[in-house]
């Protein structure tokens, strides 16, 4: 990758960090990193000028840094890689709080990394899954044992999004393609993170996160809903997106990429009693906007 660098962006290095796919560097007292592109190629152009607007703007980021040719991406050891500085930020673990300070609306159209047609995306990509798994099923049988239960409350956040959202033109955010609980700080400002979204997209990611990894009590629940939204639009949304098991499906898509074996999945199994109390605290908790409710979830259950 020095030889990369040279050839690339007239930068010469005597040392050169590797941490898993990606290179970091110290020059001329700045830190960089070489990072691995994996997103859709289309997207580079749009990513980058978004990049260039929030800087602009004075939103902290990364620097994403042309080439000599001023191409965003070079091409080395059959992957395509962009150079960006990294932001001046002490790392840590991001907290509800950061997400919500993090309001940052596009003053320009990125259309191609606009993921904001929740319905339309959603019944795609689970059309194409069931017909996928329908071919495989018995090469993953720790699949089979969850899969349907996950694409049944799939079904149900579709369903409830298309009766219950109102689409009308509301502002979007830039938001994350994933986050967690687990996110740290120089993760969350990789603009190679980055998408444009409703709120309740990194919000929704995130509560999911929290409940799948048990670090949770209802008080605390409580006390991060307490910050949000209570307009019933948008509370609408944050029920579709929480209700979206998007933690599955990754996990589910990591397995058949790489072909590898699928006990990992198992996990999720185990966590349906926390999700579906996790939702009827949702529901209960936006009772009193009028909200409907999932009949299923509360069959011989007491309200919280």
């Amino acid at each position: 990758m020095k030889n990369a660098l040279i050839f690339f962006y007239n930068i010469f290095l005597e040392e050169i960090e590797k941490i898993n796919d990606n290179y970091y560097f110290t020059y001329q007292n700045s830190d960089f990193v070489i990072h691995k592109y994996t997103r859709n190629i289309d997207e580079v152009i749009s990513i980058y000028n978004l990049n260039k607007e929030m800087l602009q703007n004075n939103i902290i980021t990364y620097e994403i840094i042309l080439t000599k040719e001023n191409n965003v991406l070079f091409f080395e050891d059959n992957s395509y890689y962009l150079l960006m500085k990294l932001p001046n930020v002490k790392n840590k673990v991001i907290t509800i709080d950061d997400i919500l300070r993090f309001n940052y609306a596009p003053k320009n159209n990125y259309n191609l990394l606009d993921k904001s047609m929740w319905s339309v995306n959603w019944e795609k990509k689970i059309d194409y899954i069931e017909y996928q798994f329908s071919q495989m099923s018995k090469k993953y049988k720790n699949i089979n044992e969850g899969i349907n239960y996950y694409l049944g409350i799939w079904e149900n956040a579709i369903s409830y999004y298309n009766d219950n959202v109102i689409l009308k033109q509301e502002v979007k955010f830039i938001c994350h393609k994933r986050l967690g609980i687990n996110t740290d700080l120089l993760e969350f400002l990789n603009p190679l993170n980055f998408v444009v979204d409703y709120k309740e997209r990194d919000i929704g990611d995130y509560l999911k996160s929290y409940i799948i990894n048990e670090k949770y009590t209802f008080d605390k629940l409580k006390n991060i809903l307490n910050k949000l939204s209570h307009d019933k639009n948008d509370a609408s949304r944050l029920i579709t997106r929480i209700m979206f098991p998007s933690f599955y499906f990754d996990k589910y898509e990591e397995i058949i990429i790489n072909e590898e074996d699928d006990k990992s999945i198992l996990l999720f199994n185990t966590k349906t009693d926390n999700y579906e109390d996790f939702l009827r605290f949702i529901f209960n908790y936006y009772k009193n906007l009028g909200l409907p409710y999932l009949t299923w979830l509360f069959e011989n259950k007491k309200e919280d």
